[in-house]
Parts: structure tokens; C-alpha cells; sequence
């Protein structure tokens, strides 16, 4: 099993450049967890998952800031 890492962490959409920047005590399930909820539709942040549906996964990048 991988270590948690903890930190602030961002997802960067490349089109327009606009961030979603979070933090988690494990940022690398946060983030497969964002991406499980928006490929259902279902995430909480209304813009990033409009973001999302407008511009596709390939337009997302995420970065650990922290």
C-alpha cells in the first residue's frame, strides 16, 4: 500500500488556466477521488465540474503545491 502523503495540492486546467486548489491528509486519493465523482457528474464544485464536461480530462492537470 503507497504512504499518505499530505499537502495542498492543485488541478489546473490547461485551456484557460483557471485552479482548483485543495488540500488532504492523502492527496493522491483526494485526487482519485475527484476523478471518479467528475467522470459521474457528481462533484461538489459546480465549476469545476462544469470545467470538466466543457473541456474534457485531458484538459486537467494535477500538482502537488505543497
Amino acid at each position: 500500500m503507497a504512504e499518505k502523503v499530505p499537502g495542498v495540492y492543485e488541478i489546473l486546467n490547461t485551456v484557460n488556466g483557471k485552479r482548483y486548489i485543495g488540500g488532504s491528509v492523502d492527496i493522491h486519493r483526494r485526487w482519485r477521488n475527484h476523478r471518479v465523482e467528475l467522470r459521474k457528474g457528481t462533484l461538489h464544485n459546480v465549476a469545476l465540474q462544469r470545467a470538466w464536461v466543457k473541456y474534457g480530462a485531458t484538459a486537467f492537470k494535477f500538482n502537488i503545491l505543497l
